[in-house]
């Protein structure tokens, strides 16, 4: 590879106001990867901006609903020890390849979730 082959991005600084997040429901991976390309302060702002860009597939749940863990976290793994506060700042660094994963509740539990507001 020559030194001014462009898709090189080994060496590359990362681009801190870019956030990848993957969503998940059900354990399931929902489509791909996306960015965030808006710098994102806190990870309660990063739920409503994916609640927004993925409102189809968030029909059953407030972004308040969706839990975010750390980048790399096994889905087997998912606990409050990985869990990000919604106050913590976003961490920098995600790429596609190693996103944030947003968890989205089942819908039978949102539904549950929603029924206990109305009561």
């Amino acid at each position: 590879m020559s030194a001014t082959d462009d898709t090189d991005t080994t060496d590359r600084p990362l681009n801190s106001s870019y956030t990848w997040v993957q969503l998940y429901r059900d354990d399931q991976a929902v489509g791909f990867p996306m960015v965030i390309t808006d710098p994102v302060a806190c990870v309660s702002i990063l739920t409503k901006l994916v609640k927004a860009e993925r409102a189809v597939a968030l029909q059953h749940c407030d972004g308040a609903d969706l839990v975010v863990y750390r980048p790399g976290t096994p889905l087997d793994g998912l606990n409050d020890d990985h869990r990000l506060d919604p106050g913590e700042a976003v961490p920098g660094g995600t790429t596609s390849k190693k996103p944030l994963i947003v968890m989205a509740p089942a819908a039978a539990a949102a539904a549950v979730t929603q029924l206990g507001k109305c009561l």
